[in-house]
């Protein structure tokens, strides 16, 4: 069974951006214990493979889970959308990384992760940012990045992290290469260097990896 953003991952900008991902989350994680992980939208099955005993995918798509159920037959999983599940439970980890589908609601898609998380623990989430290139330009009319909206601004999103209360809360920029998500071409390894340069001016990448600690 095929997946569509499973196929896109593969592509070569799928591919540096979980490339410039994973430098950042081996950077926040490091030796962190992890418990437990909660990863909300995260397709079929755990993009950064957290090590960690206790690990729940939380998916809409039916052909992501089946990918996961034959992947990882002893995994946990909840079919369902994130914002209308009932979940007590803490976690020590919760991950929202490239949910297209939640892009006009990320507000209470953070402010609900923000509660699930236990004491020190940390939600990694990515937003884009419409005080960008990219967010200009969908702005026009042209989807840059397909199946995503560019609706909210750094600025206003810091502002609002700033209520939940956390003790710490780190931004990165990334995503400035101009292709499209599906796009494989072949000068992305080239350039991969671009956002890690330009990512330096997270007021202006399209992209943001948000680190929130509680």
């Amino acid at each position: 069974m095929s997946y569509y953003w499973e196929e896109v991952d593969k592509k070569r900008f799928g591919k540096s951006l979980k490339w410039f991902e994973r430098r950042i989350f081996a950077r926040v994680i490091g030796n962190r214990p992890i418990q437990s992980c909660l990863d909300v939208g995260g397709g079929a099955g755990h993009k950064f493979a957290v090590d960690c005993e206790d690990y729940t995918l939380v998916e809409m798509e039916p052909a992501a889970i089946a990918i996961f159920r034959d992947r990882y037959p002893a995994g946990h999983f909840i079919e369902g959308d994130f914002l209308a599940l009932n979940l007590e439970k803490k976690y020590d980890l919760i991950l929202m990384i490239q949910l297209s589908t939640y892009a006009e609601c990320i507000r209470k898609m953070v402010t609900k992760a923000y509660s699930l998380l236990a004491e020190n623990g940390l939600m990694l989430f990515t937003a884009t940012n419409k005080n960008s290139y990219k967010g200009l330009l969908y702005s026009k009319g042209y989807a840059y990045q397909e199946g995503y909206a560019y609706q909210e601004s750094y600025s206003a999103l810091k502002k609002f992290l700033k209520t939940l209360g956390a003790s710490s809360i780190s931004y990165y920029g990334y995503g400035w290469l101009p292709f499209r998500r599906d796009s494989n071409s072949i000068l992305i390894p080239l350039l991969k260097w671009i956002d890690i340069v330009f990512g330096r001016f997270v007021s202006l990448s399209p992209w943001l990896l948000i680190i929130v600690k509680k």
